[in-house]
């Protein structure tokens, strides 16, 4: 599942986060906007597999594994 996905910054680039690959991830709409307007943080958890969670205070909300493909 890749079409729809948006680009956006890890550590928004306004708060000092970089603009590198390394700062960014590819979100649905409805995650991005969460993390952009709704106070909702990204984590990176395994920086080697890439995996991100969307956090918002101490409640973890999703977690996306590296290969964002569908199977089946």
């Amino acid at each position: 599942m890749t079409m729809g996905l948006e680009i956006d910054h890890i550590v928004p680039f306004a708060e000092g986060g970089a603009a590198s690959l390394e700062n960014l991830v590819r979100l649905c709409k409805r995650h991005h906007l969460l993390k952009t307007h709704d106070g909702y943080r990204l984590i990176k958890i395994e920086a080697s597999e890439g995996e991100i969670c969307v956090a918002k205070e101490t409640r973890w909300d999703w977690r996306a594994p590296p290969d964002l493909k569908r199977t089946g």
